[in-house]
């Protein structure tokens, strides 16, 4: 735990470009592991090309990821209030 504390501290938040949560995830949970629990993720394009289609109107819309896993759609529907705004 320390050291992934540690690792999380340099982390730079402001310049988040994916789903640090499902990546994190991923490297601490093997493959095998996860196929054997039936976990699959959405991949960030297909999740990034839904968030696009669905949300028109980022500020009046609200946004629902209700498989949550690491909010993989939550990640991409947050930014499309700045980029759309």
């Amino acid at each position: 735990m320390r050291t992934l504390s540690r690792r999380l501290a340099r982390f730079d938040w402001s310049a988040v470009e994916q789903d640090v949560l499902k990546v994190l995830y991923e490297n601490i949970i093997g493959a095998e592991t996860r196929k054997r629990l039936g976990e699959y993720y959405t991949p960030d394009w297909l999740a990034h090309i839904m968030v696009t289609e669905a949300i028109a109107t980022p500020l009046e819309q609200r946004v629902l990821d209700a498989a949550c896993g690491s909010g993989t759609f939550l990640f991409h529907a947050y930014p499309s209030i700045f980029s759309r705004g």
